[in-house]
């Protein structure tokens, strides 16, 4: 079964709806989406996907960090926890309490394989505010079809 996992506190969460990593050409970089969703509903779901955007050359087996000194990769998050006023975002503030890190175990047979870990940090959509105000994801794990 394809799914993403994660650690909230206490709370463990299983996505296993709409599940895929979609690879894609972004000029001569590569873009890696990982999706999945809590159920099948189009409006107000809950969903989680992770970007890895490698600005030269595949994604390949690794670990993937947040603020890359060499600038080869970028990575972030995006949790969207059903409600339509506020989603959490990773990767995109300078330093935060656990930068985002995501690492691919395998790719193989069009599966990718993996886990993750990171501050994902509440954004307020009616004002764009992104505040401190944060839930750090742990024991993070995908398993999803490449599309």
């Amino acid at each position: 079964a394809y799914y993403v996992k994660f650690k909230s506190g206490t709370e463990v969460a299983r996505l296993n709806y709409n599940t895929k990593a979609l690879l894609s050409d972004a000029g001569t970089a590569k873009s890696l989406v990982l999706h999945a969703s809590a159920n099948a509903e189009n409006e107000n779901r809950e969903s989680i996907r992770l970007y890895l955007t490698f600005l030269a050359g595949n994604p390949v087996a690794g670990t993937y960090k947040q603020g890359d000194a060499a600038f080869k990769y970028l990575v972030s998050g995006a949790y969207n926890p059903g409600d339509a006023t506020v989603t959490y975002s990773a990767g995109l503030t300078p330093s935060t309490e656990l930068p985002l890190s995501i690492t691919i175990e395998s790719i193989n047979n069009g599966v990718i394989k993996g886990s993750f870990k990171g501050a994902f940090y509440k954004h307020d959509l009616a004002t764009g505010i992104m505040t401190s105000d944060h839930d750090n994801y742990t024991e993070g794990e995908f398993n999803l079809p490449i599309q």
